[in-house]
């Protein structure tokens, strides 16, 4: 089936990084469905992949999480759910790690014999950009001629809904980042990352900050040395606190300390210097709470850039994070490359 070659690049245009599979030539029949056969590509309606999952790349620095990792693998395990959909919600503050736990078992996933079949992650961010998702998807495997994006949705479940209609009864996992996504049907798993709860708390698990000791540990690992200072546990830990043990924060503390070599004590008295507390008359609720603070952990940052660098983050703000062209800022001046060799000097 066409679906199946789905298989080898399942995650390919979200994480950067491409597979290499075998591929063999098979004749194939496209049983009736919602699916026009004619936008399909004639060269890839006989190809299908001799390997069953894209293997997500190992982030060799993903730190602790193994009680929600597994969890998420006793929710969504295939072999526990032989029919229907599972369904599982990671949620909790920005920056709290729900999405690099949701690529953790999507490639733990790859390696263990967990009997996904296809594996896709979705940006959901937005009906815009889980509709680019769909379509880079389609695109990656050459599946249609088809440019309209409703083509491209209607493919993507219809694969789905084959699969569970076939007797191999094979299992997919979808990872839906940020978002909550349409209902669809057959045999298999959906991973959900979102800031809010879900309406169903029996299929929830809820993300936290690191504890402050973890939260110091894994701030620590982040840094580019053979052995701390002596006296650094004791500033981690006070930076932890200071952070929240929030991840993102963490680790964007310690990419500016990589990058500009200074001490965690200097940096943590810089941060207290720099850092701005909530507008008054604000009450931090569960979505706003995080963003104070990763907005504090640039501060120091920020404190040394340029004017010309700090209006091009200021530009930038107003951009898409994921997906900007660098040639849309560059001209024949050299201003342009000067503010962002500027950025990344201070890691940002």
């Amino acid at each position: 089936m066409v679906y199946q070659r789905a298989a080898a690049y399942a995650l390919s245009d979200n994480i950067g990084v491409h597979p290499s599979p075998s591929f063999v030539q098979v004749e194939e029949q496209h049983p009736a469905g919602s699916i026009d056969d004619s936008t399909l590509s004639v060269e890839h309606r006989a190809s299908t992949p001799t390997r069953d999952h894209f293997l997500v790349p190992q982030n060799r620095r993903f730190y602790g999480r193994e009680e929600i990792l597994a969890a998420v693998r006793k929710t969504l395990h295939p072999q526990e759910h032989s029919t229907g959909i599972s369904m599982c919600t990671l949620y909790g503050l920005g920056g709290v790690g729900k999405t690099e736990i949701a690529l953790e078992y999507a490639r733990s996933c790859s390696e263990e014999s967990v009997g996904y079949a296809i594996v896709w992650y979705i940006d959901a961010q937005s009906p815009t950009s889980i509709a680019i998702s769909y379509s880079s998807i389609v695109r990656r495997l050459g599946l249609t001629t088809s440019t309209e994006p409703s083509v491209h949705v209607g493919i993507i479940m219809e694969c789905l809904r084959r699969m569970g209609k076939s007797t191999a009864q094979q299992s997919w996992l979808l990872v839906f980042d940020n978002f909550d996504p349409d209902s669809t049907n057959g045999h298999g798993s959906v991973l959900i990352t979102s800031r809010r709860p879900p309406e169903n708390p029996k299929t929830a698990i809820q993300v936290a900050p690191f504890a402050t000791d973890e939260g110091a540990h894994f701030f620590l690992s982040l840094l580019d040395r053979s052995d701390s200072a002596e006296g650094e546990m004791t500033s981690a830990v006070a930076l932890a606190k200071a952070l929240g043990s929030l991840p993102l924060a963490l680790e964007s503390a310690a990419s500016y300390i990589n990058t500009t070599q200074t001490s965690v004590t200097i940096y943590l008295e810089k941060f207290k210097m720099l850092s701005q507390r909530p507008p008054s008359g604000v009450t931090p609720g569960p979505v706003y709470r995080s963003i104070p603070l990763l907005d504090e952990v640039f501060a120091p940052a920020v404190a040394g850039l340029s004017s010309q660098a700090t209006t091009l983050l200021q530009l930038l703000a107003f951009l898409d994070p994921d997906g900007l062209d660098e040639r849309l800022l560059l001209t024949e001046a050299v201003t342009p490359n000067d503010a962002i060799g500027a950025s990344d000097s201070q890691s940002l």
